[in-house]
């Protein structure tokens, strides 16, 4: 497992918007996490077509956006540590039990 919800038993857990550390990278609340993985898409896709557009395509372009593809890379970490997230937050709220929380449908 690459990444870790900040202790869900803590009363300070927030089961909107937990805080996940991700392994070699950090510590970031969920909404962070989702921003950042946006901004790195938007950063590929933009240099994509660039690269696409361009009539002197510069290789390193097409270089840097196939690296985000590592299973080692900060993309794939991120998206590894959301989906993992969002799986064990809707198994909290499937189990319920005594300091249950509201923790609302994930979409």
């Amino acid at each position: 497992m690459k990444y870790k919800f900040i202790d869900p038993e803590d009363s300070n857990f927030d089961p909107e918007n937990p805080e996940i550390e991700v392994k070699n990278y950090g510590r970031y609340r969920r909404s962070e996490l989702k921003q950042n993985i946006s901004n790195m898409l938007t950063s590929i896709t933009s240099g994509l077509k660039k690269y696409l557009s361009d009539n002197t395509p510069r290789y390193d372009m097409l270089a840097s956006a196939i690296s985000n593809l590592d299973p080692e890379s900060k993309l794939l970490s991120f998206l590894k540590a959301d989906l993992g997230a969002a799986s064990e937050l809707e198994d909290l709220r499937r189990k319920g039990g005594q300091r249950r929380k509201d923790i609302p449908k994930l979409d």
